[in-house]
């Protein structure tokens, strides 16, 4: 088995799909190579852009480790003001820190679940900053984790 990015997209993306009420929020989640801010929708919803997967990986260990990073774009039309953006970063950083520190929702410190023999770290939320344009209001939040290939031994 092998670390691969396509399997570590589709564990992010499937847990914020299973988020019903983000995605009744949203017009939708996307792994796409458009610029965020180029197909915003005036008076519709605001979407997300999973972007940017880095993974550095290290080879020194009895496994290979790899520092995941990855932005989530948060992005709607300036005309539609920011309270649906507001709420839908809400969702997509989740409620851990009213749960004990495991959230029922969203992303931040998550223990996200790979396919493979691959093991994943928890989730970790990094910060963010914005990148508005003339049209679109983008915030965009990054987030890490580590993966880690096989079991150590």
């Amino acid at each position: 088995m092998s670390m691969n990015l396509a399997d570590f997209e589709t564990a992010v993306l499937t847990r914020l799909a299973l988020d019903t009420t983000l995605m009744d929020a949203v017009q939708g989640v996307y792994n796409t190579l458009a610029r965020p801010g180029d197909n915003i929708s005036k008076s519709g919803k605001p979407y997300i852009v999973l972007g940017n997967v880095e993974w550095p990986l290290e080879l020194t260990f009895v496994d290979n480790i790899a520092a995941i990073t990855f932005t989530l774009y948060h992005v709607d039309a300036i005309e539609n003001g920011r309270a649906a953006i507001s709420t839908v970063m809400d969702r997509t950083y989740g409620d851990s820190f009213g749960q004990g520190g495991t959230p029922t929702y969203g992303l931040h410190r998550h223990p996200l679940v790979v396919s493979g023999d691959n093991v994943a770290g928890t989730i970790r939320c990094q910060g963010g900053r914005t990148e508005h344009t003339d049209e679109a209001l983008v915030y965009a939040v990054n987030y890490a984790v580590y993966l880690t290939e096989g079991t150590a031994s």
